[in-house]
């Protein structure tokens, strides 16, 4: 199934189901560097919690685990096959997500260079 709608950030390319997966890709154009970008998002959306409203973020292991509150969600940074991406998983989902299968919900998010700047 293939979706397309223009927003002013984010562009959802396709979602996809298959054997009780999903699969969602967006992206964005940043007009900075790519290692700006990853070190803009590790920051932001990683260390600080992204800006969700009323959400505290606990970081361990030297900030590759984190703990998302008040809802106790923990994610874990994963290894990925390319520099220019970041990986991330679900350690725990937390009591009240508690149908959530840890390492069942993961993300890659990549940096990929473009003319100006990069793609997110």
């Amino acid at each position: 199934m293939l979706l397309s709608r223009d927003w002013p950030l984010l562009g959802l390319l396709f979602a996809r189901t298959s054997a009780g997966s999903v699969e969602v890709r967006v992206a964005t154009q940043l007009a900075v560097p790519p290692a700006d970008a990853r070190a803009a998002w590790l920051d932001y959306a990683w260390a600080r919690g992204g800006g969700l409203p009323g959400t505290a973020t606990l970081l361990e292991d030297g900030g590759q685990s984190r703990t998302l509150l008040p809802v106790f969600l923990k994610e874990r940074l994963v290894a990925t096959q390319a520099e220019s991406e970041i990986g991330y998983s679900v350690t725990d989902a937390g009591p009240a997500l508690a149908d959530v299968v840890p390492g069942s919900h993961s993300a890659v998010v990549s940096f990929s260079p473009r003319r100006d700047g990069t793609e997110m």
